[in-house]
C-alpha cells in the first residue's frame, strides 16, 4: 500500500541497572586456540564486550521493533553477510581496516557493530576466510539457548544457511 504520511522513532535506549560483565571465551576449550591467538587477552581469553553505553547512559548497537502493524508499505528483506577473518566474525559491508585497533598496550580489540537484525525465514550468508573450520551459532537471547549450530568450512564461497 501507499504510505504518504509515514512516521519517525527518535529516541534513545538506556540500561536500566548496572552494566552486564563481559563475556569470556578461553581458547583452550576450542581445538583451533593457537591460531586464535591473536584475538585473545593476552591471556587465552576472547573478551567479548555485548553493552556498550556512551557517556549519557545510551545503549550503543540497540534494536528497537515495531510489532503488529497490520497494514503498510512492505518490508524490504533483509538479509545478512558475514565474513569470518582472524577468528571474528564480522559484517561484510565493514571494511578489513576497520575490524580491529590497538590499545594503548598493544592488545587487539575489535570494534564492528555486536547487534545485527537478522529476519524469520531469511538466508544468512558466511563466507570463513581462516585457514580453520569454525562453528556459526545463532542464539535465542530471551531463553539462552543456541537456536542454530552450523559448521562453516574453509572457502571463499559464501555458505548460505
Amino acid at each position: 500500500m501507499e504510505v504518504s504520511n509515514g512516521g519517525t522513532l527518535i529516541g534513545k535506549v538506556t540500561l536500566n541497572g548496572p552494566k552486564p560483565p563481559v563475556r569470556v571465551f578461553p581458547l583452550v576449550l576450542y581445538p583451533f586456540g593457537p591460531f586464535c591467538k591473536m584475538i585473545s587477552d593476552g591471556e587465552g581469553n576472547v573478551i567479548v564486550q555485548e553493552f556498550i553505553i556512551g557517556s549519557g547512559g545510551e545503549m550503543q548497537d540497540a534494536v528497537v521493533a515495531v510489532v503488529d502493524v497490520e497494514k503498510g508499505k512492505p518490508f524490504p528483506p533483509i538479509r545478512p553477510q558475514f565474513v569470518s577473518e582472524n577468528c571474528m566474525f564480522h559484517p561484510v559491508d565493514i571494511a578489513p581496516s576497520d575490524h580491529t585497533y590497538l590499545d594503548k598496550e598493544g592488545r587487539t580489540h575489535h570494534e564492528h557493530p555486536l547487534v545485527r537484525v537478522i529476519q524469520n525465514h531469511q538466508p544468512i550468508s558466511v563466507v570463513n576466510r581462516d585457514p580453520v573450520i569454525h562453528n556459526g551459532q545463532i542464539f535465542q537471547n530471551e531463553r539462552g539457548n543456541i537456536i542454530l549450530n552450523f559448521p562453516l568450512p574453509v572457502s571463499n564461497e559464501p555458505r548460505a544457511e
